[in-house]
């Protein structure tokens, strides 16, 4: 599986990661979103309660699903907006991370602990067509 996200993870156009060890299940989950307009999701976590044991596994990656042209697009236009060219210091933030992590244009970006940003992305992905 790693060497499937590794792979991904060249063709990246961006990537939301968010790890929290306070949780249900504390681990990482991301959405990656691919130059050939594919969304995947994946997560690893460390644990798994004994109740939800049966229905979700520790570590799994998902086939890429297509993502329509809109929302591609919409992803491009706050990259370039609020991402490229920008500095964004990193945030403390205490037992969670927010990772945005891409490339645009050869522009590799890595944005850590800005959770509206990420929350307005967040947003457009999870959102309508």
């Amino acid at each position: 599986m790693k060497e499937k996200l590794e792979s991904l993870r060249k063709n990246i156009l961006i990537e939301l990661s968010s790890w929290a060890g306070l949780s249900l299940t504390p681990g990482v989950n991301s959405i990656l979103i691919t130059k050939d307009k594919k969304i995947y999701y994946y997560h690893q976590y460390h644990r798994i309660p004994i109740s939800l044991e049966e229905k979700i596994t520790k570590e799994g990656l998902t086939e890429g699903i297509k993502i329509s042209d809109k929302k591609y697009q919409k992803l491009i236009n706050i990259i370039e907006e609020k991402i490229i060219n920008k500095n964004y210091e990193p945030n403390h933030i205490f037992d969670a991370s927010f990772y945005i992590k891409g490339n645009y244009n050869n522009q590799n970006f890595n944005i850590i602990n800005h959770p509206d940003l990420y929350n307005e992305i967040y947003k457009i992905i999870k959102g309508g067509k």
